[in-house]
């Protein structure tokens, strides 16, 4: 289990380390997601922006984006359409615009 654990947060590091607006010069901008249990926020600004989501709730949740066109979490590699974002029950993804 250590290894996995070391293993994800390692890649999450390098994520970070990949993309400009999690520089320690772009500060956490908290977002009102509409949904009590997700936390929102935003790091860096324009094209580069990244959207960090946490669903702090044991229920999956919906939120919207407010990223014209589509969206790509960097922590699954996943892109998804425009609309609202599911999240699964603890689950966070960091999202930048696809459109």
């Amino acid at each position: 289990m250590e290894g996995k654990v070391f293993s994800g947060l390692n890649a999450m590091a390098r994520l970070r380390a990949a993309h400009g607006a999690f520089h320690a010069a772009n500060p956490a901008v908290p977002v009102d997601m509409g949904c009590p249990a997700v936390l929102g926020f935003t790091r860096g600004e324009g094209p580069g922006q990244v959207l960090c989501l946490a669903n702090l709730g044991g229920q999956a949740a919906s939120v919207a984006t407010g990223f014209p066109g589509g969206v790509r979490d960097l922590l699954a590699g996943e892109k998804m359409p425009g609309g609202p974002v599911p999240l699964g029950p603890w689950q966070a993804r960091w999202l930048v615009g696809e459109g």
